[in-house]
């Protein structure tokens, strides 16, 4: 299959420089609420690991654990049924408090801030069911090579609002990371982090109301 090519911004200094920054940023001034988070989750799931740990797609994901045991391995999306304890484990798993020990990857270079989604195996087939064959191979394509999985990317932005892996979910997040990895840049990754950043805070901002209600 003729494919495009990557964007020669996934191998530049600018993105790893990019990265180094962000990633920094966000280990130097999250930290607490990572820990506050790991001591929380530990509290009301006593004896459980406090930080879940899978390999996908050849990364190591580790965050930190908001669903009862088990339940992480078993689901490839975020869902609002998922086997969540309680309501700040929720709003931890919500505004993506679970998912800063991932900056540490970023910074070791097997991450980066803007990418893919890395997803088990699982994941992987349900694309396989709900994409064409020439559809799914561009789609493989666009998380190998040069392209690294992301703490954030055009495909999580692009289905932040849906609930099920269906087709829809599908189609829009391969045509988002096909996009990412011929079309990438340095405006591009800071557009993403700020509407990452933006999305996030309208979480904040929900959850807020909620418990004032």
């Amino acid at each position: 299959m003729l494919r495009p090519d990557y964007s020669p911004h996934h191998q530049s200094h600018t993105k790893r420089n990019f990265d180094l920054a962000i990633g920094g940023m966000i280990l130097a001034s999250s930290w607490p609420a990572e820990l506050l988070g790991l001591g929380y989750l530990k509290s009301i799931m006593p004896g459980q690991a406090g930080y879940f740990r899978q390999l996908r797609e050849g990364i190591n994901v580790v965050k930190l654990r908001t669903m009862t045991d088990g339940a992480e391995a078993q689901r490839v999306y975020t869902r609002s049924n998922d086997r969540i304890p309680t309501a700040t484990a929720r709003f931890i798993r919500d505004i993506r408090i679970d998912e800063l020990p991932q900056a540490r990857s970023v910074i070791r270079g097997d991450m980066s801030v803007v990418g893919f989604r890395p997803l088990p195996q699982a994941g992987k087939e349900q694309y396989r069911d709900h994409l064409s064959a020439k559809e799914f191979g561009l789609w493989e394509w666009s998380r190998s090579g040069p392209v690294k999985p992301g703490l954030s990317g055009p495909a999580q932005l692009a289905t932040f609002d849906m609930e099920t892996m269906d087709s829809d979910f599908c189609q829009a997040a391969a045509e988002a990371d096909i996009r990412n990895a011929r079309e990438a840049s340095l405006s591009g990754d800071v557009s993403i982090v700020l509407q990452t950043a933006n999305l996030i805070t309208g979480e904040v901002i929900d959850h807020t109301k909620q418990a004032l209600t």
